[in-house]
């Protein structure tokens, strides 16, 4: 991601990974937490938090080393927002949402 810096994102749910009955009922609680990796140092460090909570995201590097997180569930429905994680501040930001 950033030159000698962290070289992944981790985001944290705690949620199980497998829907129960309902198709968006998984068991929680959510967070929307992240914390780069550095391999370097093997750790890693809390950063600034995704303002959805979500599970099943996608999480794309991009040229300029942010990475785009889209998509996902929460507790019971698709989570329709994207938000781009900014390494060099350790923040996100709503970019756009989706039908």
């Amino acid at each position: 991601m950033v030159p000698n810096g962290p070289k992944s994102l981790s985001t944290e749910s705690n949620a199980d990974a497998a829907p129960s009955s309902d198709q968006f009922d998984y068991e929680g609680p959510f967070l929307a937490s992240a914390e780069p990796y550095d391999p370097q140092a093997g750790t890693f460090t809390a950063t600034g938090s995704m303002s959805d909570t979500r599970v099943s995201l996608s999480a794309t590097l991009l040229a300029d080393d942010r990475v785009l997180v889209a998509g996902g569930y929460d507790r019971y429905m698709d989570v329709a927002t994207a938000e781009l994680y900014d390494p060099r501040s350790g923040t996100f930001s709503l970019t756009g949402s989706g039908g």
